[in-house]
């Protein structure tokens, strides 16, 4: 009997090894502590087009929430249907999604939502390390919502709903108004 749970804990400990040092090959490298307490400068490629999309392109003097989502993920698509049900309240925000999932399933999932109708939507890959060496956190699901000034106003990492994130964002329009 201890000579198996000897031989178990030692598979045990050989397999995390294993795991861990895969995990620190294939964790992206960044020397410098990204800080995104105000926005990064970031350059991504646009889902479904080879265009490059930086955040200098963004509106200025409009907020920002970005995105980091999976076009699967359950929580990432229930968000997306909320946003996408306020879009009239959100028209003078920029929002940004960010995937490292295939640009294929992420054109999917922006015309699924209709946010191809909207100029201030934009869907960005991460192929690479941009998006970490710029926030650090790769966490799907998350939101970054950055103020008019560009400072970081919350991070929310995990389950979010709309409802949370609106009463951060000043000026909303109102439907109609």
């Amino acid at each position: 009997m201890t000579e198996k749970m000897l031989k178990g804990g030692i598979i045990a400990l050989l397999l995390f090894i294993i795991s861990y040092g895969g995990y620190r090959l294939m964790k992206p490298s960044n020397p410098a502590t990204p800080d995104p307490s105000t926005l990064p400068y970031f350059e991504m490629k646009e889902t479904g087009s080879d265009q490059v999309f930086d955040s200098k392109s963004l509106d200025n003097g409009q907020e920002t929430i970005l995105f980091y989502y999976g076009p699967e993920c359950s929580h990432c698509r229930t968000l997306a249907d909320e946003v996408r049900s306020r879009m009239d309240m959100l028209k003078e925000v920029n929002l940004v999604y960010v995937t490292h999932i295939d640009p294929y399933k992420a054109e999917q999932f922006r015309k699924l939502y209709g946010f191809d109708k909207f100029s201030n939507v934009h869907f960005l890959h991460n192929d690479g390390s941009t998006f970490y060496n710029a926030f650090g956190d790769m966490f799907i699901p998350s939101a970054y919502i950055y103020g008019k000034d560009g400072k970081l106003k919350r991070f929310i990492r995990g389950e979010t709903s709309i409802r949370e994130i609106l009463p951060l964002i000043e000026n909303l329009k109102e439907p109609g108004a």
